[in-house]
């Protein structure tokens, strides 16, 4: 390797193991500029991408490595990865089988492997595969990690305690390497009952994530919003025709996350006719299309709805409608269940009038600290703080508020509490918002035969039980900056 090259690399992997993806990417993109078939570049490329939660143009730059004898293995383990997030199930299966037939001690691949049977609920076929590698004097810690998810789904966290807090001290997965492993740590210690040990672990971990956020930047960002859409504006917005304009297909379940979205899409997939397509990124993109002309790609919400021309919001409708039915086809109600697009409610309303919304709504205190425990993705910057979980909520619920004042939308507010006390009562309820017939399978969702890749995926393979409701009590100690935020104090 030239000398140029291996300091590219060199550098490029250090942002990676730091957990600077755009700093990666960065360093990653420059060098290939000299070298553009690099091998190490390529595929840091395509996994900083990955980790940046691009996932698209990871895939793309993770296909190119896989070809490259060098890193062809570790390019798949994160190819699998990127499929899985696409819920392309079968090609991330293939991409790990290919690493384990040519490599059967990889652990990265072992441990990619176990995770997904976890997901699908086979945790005797993730736990013979673990069981070899647990059994080292020496534990990667990616398989720590796949260990500690296995236990903490079959509920014997002391099974995992010790591996896992092995795993998130050590050093060859540097920094960023280290989150995962600490959360999981931190979620085991809650399943055992040890609060102050698991609130400590979970700051740990929400330290070392380190993602910027400016909760100022962010209220400024969305009064902006809020004083754009007024009455007046909405009223003179352009609004579909045709059959975007018409169809009553797209349901939009929003509200924070950890609110109860995957639980609501998991009890409505039970019914004929409903096909559930889990968090979709359609509406967020046709924002940066809409908002990329004048400047403001970066933008995640419209703070300029008097721009949007009638052209562009009739193309932007016809294509989100026509990318839902590749996922739902002709089902009577296809939903997308991406909690954030309750920023978009405005340009879902000009895009499909007849669109129905169910919002789900939980206790702001068990919401945020559901939060703050959850390993996200880049994408959440405002999660690993408790003072920014606290002033985002109170802009989301100002946010939701104004929506309703303001927007001729179908709007189905849905308590996760009284889901739980009045099942029946609430999913019926559900049910009509619809527009379908009730349906009695509905009350055993947790045994429908999906798989959810969301962090919900454990909830929903259960019945409703009451213990995830006011969790934060066990941790009232600890959660005065949370109190103070969401009560404006800060």
């Amino acid at each position: 390797m030239h000398t140029r090259s291996a300091d590219a690399v060199s550098r490029t992997r250090t942002l990676y193991m730091q957990g600077d993806a755009q700093g990666a990417m960065r360093s990653a993109e420059e060098g290939l500029r000299s070298r553009r078939h690099d091998p190490d570049l390529t595929y840091l490329l395509g996994a900083s991408q990955l980790y940046a939660g691009r996932v698209v143009q990871a895939i793309a730059t993770l296909e190119r490595a896989a070809t490259m004898r060098a890193v062809e293995h570790v390019a798949r383990v994160h190819l699998a990865s990127a499929y899985r997030i696409e819920d392309r199930l079968p090609e991330a299966y293939e991409q790990l089988d290919k690493v384990l037939a040519a490599e059967p001690g990889h652990e990265m691949a072992a441990s990619a492997k176990a995770e997904m049977l976890i997901l699908e609920g086979d945790f005797d076929a993730s736990e013979s595969l673990l069981e070899p590698f647990v059994e080292r004097d020496d534990v990667h810690p990616t398989i720590g990690a796949a260990w500690g998810q296995l236990m903490l789904s079959r509920r014997e966290p002391d099974r995992a305690i010790e591996i896992v807090r092995t795993a998130s001290l050590d050093p060859r997965e540097g920094p960023a390497g280290r989150v995962r492993p600490t959360f999981l740590l931190a979620d085991l210690l809650d399943r055992a009952g040890r609060y102050d040990d698991a609130f400590e672990a979970y700051a740990l971990a929400n330290s070392l994530k380190g993602l910027p956020h400016s909760a100022a930047e962010q209220t400024r960002a969305f009064d902006t919003m809020i004083n754009a859409w007024t009455p007046g504006i909405v009223e003179r917005l352009p609004r579909t025709t045709g059959e975007a304009g018409e169809t009553q297909q797209p349901v939009f379940v929003v509200g924070m996350p950890r609110s109860g979205t995957s639980l609501i899409e998991q009890i409505l997939s039970c019914l004929d006719g409903v096909h559930a397509s889990g968090e979709l990124e359609y509406v967020n993109r046709a924002v940066y299309n809409m908002m990329s002309p004048l400047g403001l790609g970066t933008v995640h919400i419209i703070t300029q709805p008097q721009l949007m021309m009638p052209g562009s919001v009739q193309e932007l409708a016809d294509t989100v409608l026509g990318q839902m039915r590749e996922h739902g086809g002709d089902a009577l109600r296809i939903i997308d269940k991406a909690p954030m697009n309750f920023r978009n409610l405005g340009l879902i309303s000009a895009l499909f009038p007849r669109a129905r919304v169910i919002h789900c709504v939980r206790d702001p205190r068990d919401t945020c600290l559901s939060c703050y425990f959850q390993n996200f993705g880049s994408s959440i910057s405002f999660a690993y703080d408790l003072e920014d979980l606290g002033r985002y909520y109170r802009d989301y619920q100002r946010v939701m508020e104004h929506w309703k004042s303001v927007l001729d939308l179908q709007i189905h507010d849905v308590v996760y509490e009284e889901l739980v006390a009045e099942p029946e009562q609430v999913m019926r309820g559900m049910v009509e918002f619809m527009g379908l017939a009730w349906d009695e399978r509905c009350l055993e969702f947790h045994n429908a035969d999906r798989v959810t890749l969301t962090a919900s995926n454990d909830q929903v393979r259960r019945p409703l039980y009451k213990s995830s409701i006011a969790r934060w009590e066990r941790y009232k100690d600890h959660l005065g900056q949370l109190e103070r935020a969401l009560s404006g104090e800060v």
